[in-house]
């Protein structure tokens, strides 16, 4: 599956840049690092959905 997020507007591409190091050095091993480029940002994120999202369709996720 591929998801095409149009983020509008622009402004948020440094986030995206700063995550993608995160996950290039740590993987999924660091959320606390994740949560506060989060907070730098002033972004939240639920990932409450997660689990029930797995168990009904029978995915995976990366580093899981």
């Amino acid at each position: 599956m591929r998801v095409l997020e149009v983020i509008s507007p622009a402004g948020l591409e440094p986030f995206f840049r700063e995550l993608a190091e995160i996950y290039a050095c740590h993987g999924f091993r660091e959320p606390a690092l994740v949560a506060e480029l989060q907070d730098r940002y002033g972004l939240t994120a639920s990932m409450d959905w997660i689990p029930l999202l797995k168990a009904r369709h029978g995915l995976t996720l990366l580093g899981d």
